[in-house]
């Protein structure tokens, strides 16, 4: 029963919940190597744009009636027109698929632009998410590190064996 709990507590920890602002609710989840943004409008007016940072990824998918844009790690859906939009009620969903090798999980800056006005004068407003979860590029210098290390301790270890050995020999 107690590694049940465990269990259910890690995935709980690694799990975040939906993140809500302004009206706009963004929730992630990752299966493999597969980020998929769900992209909600709980209240706000019409949400036209999507852009998250997403390193290593290929294969950008936004919903029917959406263009991407890749620009280095950006990852940015626009919306073809206002009757596209993702209207007070409803939600979108936004995938990318992340190489095996140069990304992991962490947290990255994620926005949606909402439109109001006319249609004279449409205005947009960025509302901005600074860390939602998605790929990250993978930290060399720990890798740089752990080899230091292993360098580190076998270098002691010769040392130390060579010693016993010299004092043995007296």
């Amino acid at each position: 029963m107690q590694n049940l709990v465990r269990a259910i507590l890690i995935v709980a920890t690694l799990t975040p919940p939906a993140l809500e602002k302004e009206g706009v609710r963004i929730s992630v989840s990752v299966r493999s190597h597969i980020y998929t943004w769900e992209v909600a409008n709980l209240d706000a007016p019409p949400i036209t744009l999507f852009e998250v940072l997403a390193y290593q990824c290929y294969s950008q998918l936004a919903p029917d009636g959406w263009s991407v844009e890749v620009d280095g790690p950006r990852f940015v859906a626009r919306a073809e027109s206002q009757r596209h939009a993702i209207l007070p009620g409803q939600s979108k969903v936004f995938t990318a698929r992340t190489q095996s090798a140069g990304a992991e999980l962490g947290r990255v800056p994620a926005s949606v632009a909402v439109t109001s006005g006319d249609r004279e004068a449409l205005t947009d407003r960025i509302i901005s998410f600074p860390e939602v979860w998605g790929p990250v590029c993978k930290r060399r210098s720990m890798v740089a590190l752990v080899a230091l290390l292993v360098v580190f301790i076998a270098v002691i270890h010769t040392v130390l064996v060579a010693r016993r050995g010299s004092l043995g020999t007296l």
